[in-house]
């Protein structure tokens, strides 16, 4: 059965009720304070005590979506979206075909692909991986659902720019840009990282062109895990996980 588990660490997490979008997680810490919502069409894992399953939202209706992390967040410090990254890791080799590889990298711009390593890894960065990012003036207190493209806050003044998450990827593939944009300290950003290929639910990979993957047999046995990091510092400010028990 699925388990899927949010917190600070690998050592600290806790078992989530997916596709709750009135009561997202929420975490704080000396680093970072948000709200992580975890949505997976048709879910039917393991809850926590006393949740009842949501497994049929209307985000996914007539969309073409399996799997989402929504954030919305604010940091302790600065960052720059040159260290702003989120890090897919496991903790011993994996067995990886190498359509699986390739496509990998395809569907996560900018990406780092180190899968053939003792400890494989993809790092990529935030602000290109996302299929939607929102920036905001304020700091927000409320969880909003629904979230739109607009990069304007992180922006420098009098840049032109378009509020596409073609624009967005274009815009961030210049190294100086990522490295001059910062996120400051107390703003609130949202972002929604979305995709059709990963069916956790059955533990599989969907690959275009009919192709499926079985993830037990890529993973040896390991979950799947991804953390939001500062890639500078090291620093992590969030994970979760998917694990079939």
């Amino acid at each position: 059965m699925l388990t899927v588990q949010i917190g600070k660490n690998y050592e600290s997490m806790t078992v989530i009720n997916p596709n709750d979008e009135q009561n997202p997680f929420y975490l704080e810490t000396d680093i970072f304070s948000g709200y992580i919502l975890l949505r997976i069409k048709d879910f039917n894992g393991q809850l926590p005590q006393k949740s009842q399953r949501i497994p049929i939202i209307d985000y996914f209706n007539g969309k073409n979506r399996l799997l989402s992390c929504q954030v919305q967040c604010h940091f302790s410090a600065d960052i720059s979206l040159e260290d702003l990254v989120w890090r897919t890791e496991w903790e011993r080799p994996i067995n990886v075909p190498y359509l699986l590889s390739a496509f990998w990298g395809f569907i996560a711009p900018l990406s780092t692909v180190r899968l053939n390593e003792k400890t494989p890894y993809v790092e990529s960065y935030a602000i290109s991986s996302a299929n939607v990012f929102q920036t905001f003036v304020e700091r927000l207190h409320k969880f909003q659902v629904n979230i739109k493209e607009d990069i304007s806050q992180i922006l420098k003044g009098g840049m032109q720019y378009e509020n596409t998450v073609e624009f967005r990827r274009k815009l961030f593939m210049s190294w100086e840009t990522r490295t001059e944009t910062i996120v400051k300290a107390g703003q609130t950003v949202a972002f929604d990282l979305y995709n059709p290929y990963f069916d956790v639910n059955n533990w599989q990979a969907k690959i275009p062109g009919g192709f499926t993957i079985d993830l037990d047999q890529v993973f040896n046995g390991q979950p799947f895990r991804m953390a939001l990091k500062n890639r500078r510092t090291n620093q992590v400010y969030f994970v979760f996980q998917f694990s079939i028990e």
